[in-house]
């Protein structure tokens, strides 16, 4: 079985919410500072707080994930959109999703045990 960082990287910036990887980048806006911590688990086998159910069965699981933090001190937009210039494969899709406008609803909340999606998108 392969998972990929997609699915399987959930990220909790100091107290905050834990949010699942989206794609191969994400952007967080955190409402609060704190650690970052990072924890690589297949879909289902977090609770409603983010903490490991131990009533969820787990396979044994091998490999692992680079992840890196980037902390912009400029505009996000513009610091993507030249990052994505520089490196397309690496940059370029988080770019294009950063000058999106978020179309999803509001008060939507992905399922916790499934983690985040770009399910809604304006017509």
């Amino acid at each position: 079985m392969g998972i990929g960082p997609d699915a399987a990287l959930w990220i909790r910036v100091g107290q905050g919410a834990v949010v699942s990887m989206l794609g191969t980048g994400m952007i967080i806006d955190a409402e609060m500072g704190g650690r970052v911590r990072v924890l690589a688990a297949e879909p289902g086998v977090l609770d409603d707080t983010g903490d490991i159910d131990a009533t969820v069965r787990r396979p044994r699981l091998r490999g692992s994930f680079a992840v890196a933090l980037i902390r912009w001190e400029a505009d996000l937009v513009a610091g993507l959109a030249w990052a994505a210039a520089a490196d397309p494969e690496l940059f370029g899709a988080l770019a294009s999703r950063a000058s999106r406008p978020d179309t999803t609803p509001a008060g939507w909340h992905y399922h916790p045990r499934l983690g985040a999606a770009e399910i809604f998108h304006t017509l």
